[in-house]
């Protein structure tokens, strides 16, 4: 079945179903980006409350809490790009949409809205990475101690 084929109202419920379909998509990848973020913090919190409450001391393996943040911005680099898609193909869908209704293009490439400069991509990753990277130090620093702080 071609596309002059399907009615107008058929199209415009396709798109706005792939839509709707594509922004939960986004959204469900967003929460699992911060469910990782929040688990990692707790776990560099944790480790550096049980190193500085229980003396808990790990001198010669301490080095190993460097590992969460940098798992976590590869972890941050990978679905930020996830998320790229899933906002490229949702915007999209909501100009086909549009088009279809009749509603006036502001600006029809679709990656003038969906493209992020560097900065802005690169702004989030930086501060979660720099709290991760900050809390990673601190349990370093509890855990790799000699005596109790």
């Amino acid at each position: 079945m071609t596309e002059a084929n399907v009615s107008a109202d058929k199209r415009l419920d396709a798109y706005m179903g792939l839509y709707k379909t594509q922004m939960e998509h986004f959204r469900n990848t967003v929460q699992i980006e911060w469910r990782v973020t929040f688990a990692a913090w707790t776990l560099l919190v944790v480790l550096s409350y049980a190193a500085a409450d229980k003396g808990i001391r790990l001198p010669g393996l301490a080095w190993l809490v460097f590992v969460v943040p940098v798992l976590h911005i590869v972890w941050l680099y990978l679905i930020q790009g996830s998320e790229d898609v899933d906002k490229s193909l949702w915007v999209s869908y909501r100009r086909k949409a549009l088009d279809l209704v009749g509603y006036p293009a502001a600006r029809t490439d679709v990656d003038f809205w969906t493209k992020r400069s560097a900065w802005k991509h690169s702004i989030w990753i930086v501060l979660e990475c720099g709290v991760t990277a900050l809390l990673a130090v601190v349990a370093w620093r509890v855990l790799g101690s000699s005596s109790p702080m």
